[in-house]
């Protein structure tokens, strides 16, 4: 009888984990290449999935601008109302939101810099796009 118990607790322990594991999974944005990258330059600590920023632009699995307005979308086309420090951005080039591939069709307005409040006080955003029209091609 100890036994039976012991190996019911014990599988309810299993599919608890599990089923915290798996939620991670699918509710987190995993880049595939930089997590295989990590596991087989030995990574085995907590970290290494590679995760994905969902406020962040990816080129070439590299983030090149932070999404700090809000975001229209539609089936087609995205609109960013504002990045910010996209220094390392090729607008020319496709990149990486949240699991689409869009490209840069236009840019309402260029911003060298702004100051704009963040959950923490006054934060200083460089390289400023505003109003970017990306049409989804993936």
């Amino acid at each position: 009888m100890t036994e039976f118990l012991f190996k019911l607790g014990l599988s309810v322990v299993m599919v608890a984990v599990s089923g915290g594991a798996l939620h991670w999974i699918w509710t987190h944005q995993i880049d595939p290449i930089a997590s295989v990258a990590r596991l087989l330059q030995g990574a085995v600590e907590p970290g290494w999935v590679a995760t994905r920023d969902p406020n962040k632009l990816y080129q070439g699995g590299v983030a090149v601008a932070d999404v700090t307005g809000s975001v229209d979308r539609s089936e087609t086309k995205v609109v960013f109302r504002q990045l910010a420090n996209t220094e390392n951005f090729k607008r020319d080039q496709e990149f990486e939101y949240q699991r689409m591939r869009l490209i840069v069709r236009g840019v309402g307005t260029v911003i060298g810099q702004d100051i704009g409040m963040g959950p923490s006080g006054p934060q200083v955003r460089k390289a400023v796009l505003e109003d970017v029209g990306c049409e989804i091609v993936g």
